[in-house]
Formats: structure tokens, sequence, C-alpha cells
């Protein structure tokens, strides 16, 4: 999963945070008994958080998102395979935390996690994402 955002300052410790995010396609493939069956699903989606950051790099940050689930399946039996989409959308909260350390005044590198709840709007299906980058 990539995500890129942008970052207004309200105050030293305080800002908003608003990305966009998007997963690869995670495949699945299973056989059983001569029948086998695929499924496809990839995640995309805007969130928006606050981001509460102490003097010593450590940051905090709770939020919301509005994502969506796509999916595909199909499943072939004795040689004929029958297919089917679904796509599921809507909201959950979102927390985090992470480490950011400067390089000089206009760069700096950046350790975190973030917990995504219910992504597409369905319930268990929850996101963890751990990333590491550059903030300029």
């Amino acid at each position: 999963m990539g995500r890129i955002y942008g970052q207004y300052g309200i105050n030293k410790t305080l800002s908003a945070e608003v990305g966009y995010f998007k997963s690869s396609t995670l495949d699945a493939t299973y056989t059983i008994s001569g029948a086998s069956a695929k499924e496809s699903y990839d995640v995309s989606g805007f969130d928006l958080s606050a981001v509460y950051q102490a003097d010593g790099g450590i940051y905090g940050k709770a939020g919301i998102h509005n994502s969506e689930i796509n999916g595909a399946a199909s499943v072939t039996i004795g040689g004929t395979t029958y297919a089917a989409g679904a796509t599921a959308s809507g909201t959950g909260f979102l927390v985090g935390g992470g480490y950011e350390g400067k390089i000089d005044s206009n760069m700096s590198w950046t350790v975190g996690i973030t917990y995504y709840d219910s992504v597409g709007g369905v319930s268990g299906s929850d996101v963890t994402f751990v990333a590491a980058g550059l903030r300029f």
C-alpha cells in the first residue's frame, strides 16, 4: 500500500493531515478436487486526521477515512468458469503513531504505523499500515 499526504500546521504541536492511499492487488487461489477459485482485492481511499507531535519527534494521530474495496472472484468447475465482482465503500476511524527524525530544516525521515478500522465500511475489514518515508 502506498500513501501520499499533506499536512497543515495549526500550532507548534498540532496539525491537520489529509491523505490518499491505494493498495496493490491481493490475490488468492484455491484448488479443491478439480475445482479452483481465484479472488482478487484492492483498496483505496482518503483520510483526514489530527496529528499531535511532541518536541522529541514522537507523534500520534486520530481521524477518519472514506475508502473503497474492489473485489473480483472466479470459480472454475469442470472447465466452466463463473465470475463475479463487488465493491464496498464507507467510512471508519483511524489511529496511529510514529517518530519523525530531522535531517535538516527542510527534510526529515519518518517511521509509523496506522490502523484503519472498517475499510470500505465493512466491519472486520481492518488494515494496519506500517510506513517509512521522507517528509519535505
